[in-house]
């Protein structure tokens, strides 16, 4: 019998209307009480290697600017704060064209390119042409960068918009702990792709958090057993997995000889596959057409430093990797397209 009992007490079910998938007022309501509310999860702390390494978050009418402001990898090496302006309400980085998001390196400061306001990266407003003009109505608290949160866990870098927000440890709180002894901040990216997928976020994350279609979508597994598949709630989180079927024994000798012909390299005999997943995940833009799905890694045992560990999904892999290779790496894996997965 497995840790998630086939007698456990199920949830209560309930119906989802279409409008949640359709209707704006919907979206702008989850921009509001969701997005705005909530750690979301923006990058790899390696991925900003430098003081004054940035990257860009958007997400639906918010953008953001994590910039490095120290070294190491804990919330105090970074800043973050909307990617707005002061004094017009102009993008201070504006993406690239077919690009998903912007990545650079600031010397020491962010200029607005329409009248030349400079802010530090602390966000501390310290160029302004014709300042008296103003008469002294401006001052460094109305004048310096809106902030936002910024905390950092597994080597991921997160966000809030919300400054009465909970700490990130009791936000993640219990997948985090669970998590942990996998080592996720000394992983590196093997390779990641960005797709955009014209539907609703929810419709996209909702197919990778059941295995209800594994069944009738991926009936190449069915040769192996019937594997039931569950999902357990873990705070504001959740996982999925699966239950070993019977004749386990014979199951185990399909996948050792369907391993041997399709692959030398196919790792089927892990122990049940499990895959966590922590909303709002990495979505760069939500809106009611078109949202960004999700992030995911796997758990189980960890894989050997040089094999690299299978995914189920298009999200993103993992690897050890030596320090040397991840500094030569930097942010380079990053892969411009329109709208993140």
């Amino acid at each position: 019998m497995t840790d998630v009992d086939a007698a456990e007490e199920l949830s209560e079910p309930m119906t989802i209307g279409v409008e949640a998938y359709t209707s704006e007022e919907y979206a702008r309501a989850e921009r509001d009480r969701l997005w705005r509310k909530v750690w979301l999860q923006v990058g790899r702390v390696e991925e900003l290697p430098e003081v004054g390494s940035y990257l860009t978050y958007d997400i639906l009418d918010d953008s953001i600017i994590v910039v490095r402001t120290g070294p190491g990898a804990s919330c105090s090496s970074f800043s973050a704060h909307h990617n707005v302006c002061m004094h017009r309400g102009r993008r201070l980085i504006d993406t690239p064209e077919c690009a998903k998001n912007a990545v650079g390196r600031a010397r020491k400061s962010f200029v607005c390119g329409f009248h030349g306001w400079t802010y530090g990266l602390d966000g501390a407003c310290t160029h302004i042409r014709e300042q008296d003009d103003w008469q002294g109505k401006l001052t460094a608290r109305n004048t310096h960068l809106a902030p936002v949160r910024v905390d950092t866990w597994g080597g991921w870098l997160f966000v809030s918009m919300d400054p009465d927000c909970e700490p990130l440890a009791d936000y993640l709180f219990p997948a985090a702990k669970i998590l942990d002894p996998f080592g996720l901040e000394n992983m590196r990216y093997k390779w990641r792709r960005w797709l955009a997928f014209d539907c609703n976020w929810k419709v996209a994350l909702e197919a990778f958090n059941e295995t209800y279609h594994v069944f009738t979508t991926h009936p190449e597994f069915n040769r192996f057993g019937e594997f039931k598949g569950w999902a357990k709630a873990q705070g504001r989180h959740s996982n999925i997995g699966y239950d070993a079927p019977k004749g386990m024994d014979e199951t185990k000798s399909k996948i050792r000889l369907a391993a041997e012909r399709d692959s030398a390299q196919t790792r089927l005999t892990r122990p049940p596959h499990r895959r966590w997943w922590m909303p709002p995940n990495d979505w760069s833009r939500s809106c009611p057409r078109a949202h960004p799905p999700t992030r995911s890694w796997s758990t189980g045992s960890p894989p050997p430093a040089a094999t690299t560990r299978p995914a189920a999904s298009s999200g993103r892999r993992f690897r050890p990797t030596s320090s040397a290779r991840a500094a030569r790496r930097g942010s380079c894996f990053r892969t411009s397209r329109s709208a993140r997965v």
